[in-house]
């Protein structure tokens, strides 16, 4: 093989491996982001729980 092949197929390999990064990388950004999430509305549940709770006492 010439040496164009080899950087063809090295450009190449690079280009799949950061695809992968990227993409897993973005997988779990995404998933972090849904935990997050998840989490804030079950603490404004919580804060409203215990607002209604504290307002049928009064």
């Amino acid at each position: 093989m010439d040496g164009t092949v080899w950087v063809a197929v090295l450009t190449g390999a690079t280009a799949v491996i950061a695809s992968w990064v990227t993409s897993h990388g973005n997988r779990r950004a995404a998933t972090a982001q849904e935990e997050m999430s998840a989490r804030a509305q079950f603490v404004r549940e919580q804060r409203e729980a215990r607002k209604a709770a504290y307002h049928a006492r009064r």
